[in-house]
């Protein structure tokens, strides 16, 4: 609604980008009392307050969990949460555009994406009677595809050959050579400015490719990691002893066989259950 009625106001600024739509709102606030931009601030903090708690629980609660396992302080999580915090409120008095920086985040996501939800994959796929084995992803797979996705944006950059990312309405240089591409709005080599990051093709095609490439690494990698390696390739870089479990082995076996028991009895009970079910239908 407020960007119908600042287009309705000032059509010809808005269709020659001497004002861009989606800071409409602001364009509007302008020519409002004093009061009415402090009224803003509150609601615009408000909004971003109740986006930003979500994501910090969540943060400290994963945290949480795992500090929790080895005996440690959750305080901790709080701590990393504040350090966490100090570099956003440093990246946010740089005074970045908000759109080239959601487009970063997203371009940096996207190259890491399929190689982590592939992780979710825990068993080799057969086909053709086992001919052609597809290995499910590894560690060291995943973390080649997620290298081969951050290749694959530069390749994409020095195809399209952009060498620098410039705001076009600040001119400040955000990134200069090959990891410009990254933010969506960029320069070729001989100064003149890229098409508009939310209005071109090229970029699109970028998000497509990137993550294709990202997961076919993975699974490719996967693949020659288990033929090298055998069985060790399915085991973790780095193995941290949890401090709530005994470390004798004698009391490990002890859980061991409790656990088995344990697995066995839930097994009787369930079909102890299941048979006074079919004799109280028959």
């Amino acid at each position: 609604v407020m960007g119908m009625i600042a287009y309705a106001r000032d059509r010809e600024a808005y269709d020659t980008y001497q004002k861009l739509g989606y800071l409409s709102i602001f364009d509007l606030l302008r020519n409002l009392p004093q009061f009415w931009h402090y009224v803003t601030l509150i609601l615009l903090t408000t909004l971003a307050a109740s986006s930003v708690d979500t994501l910090q629980n969540g943060l400290a609660s994963v945290l949480s969990h795992d500090l929790l396992k080895h005996k440690l302080s959750p305080n901790w999580s709080r701590l990393v949460i504040i350090g966490f915090m100090i570099a956003a409120v440093i990246q946010a008095a740089q005074r970045f555009e908000v759109v080239p920086l959601f487009l970063a985040a997203d371009l940096v996501c996207a190259t890491s994406v399929l190689p982590l939800f592939l992780g979710i994959w825990d068993k080799d796929l057969e086909f053709w009677g086992g001919r052609i084995v597809v290995r499910a992803p590894t560690e060291v797979g995943a973390l080649i595809g997620c290298v081969a996705g951050i290749v694959a944006v530069i390749v994409n950059g020095k195809i399209n050959d952009v060498h620098k990312a410039i705001n076009p309405y600040t001119g400040k240089v955000y990134e200069k050579g090959p990891l410009s591409y990254f933010w969506g709005i960029n320069y070729k080599s001989d100064g003149t400015p890229y098409e508009c990051a939310l209005c071109g093709p090229k970029l699109m095609v970028t998000f497509i490719v990137v993550p294709l490439v990202a997961g076919a690494a993975t699974i490719i990698f996967s693949w020659l990691d288990v033929w090298m390696g055998g069985d060790r390739a399915r085991e973790p870089f780095a193995v941290i002893p949890r401090l709530d479990l005994p470390t004798d082995p004698a009391l490990l076996k002890k859980n061991k066989d409790e656990l088995e028991l344990g697995e066995i009895g839930a097994l009787i009970e369930h079909d102890r259950d299941t048979a006074d079910e079919n004799k109280a239908e028959n």
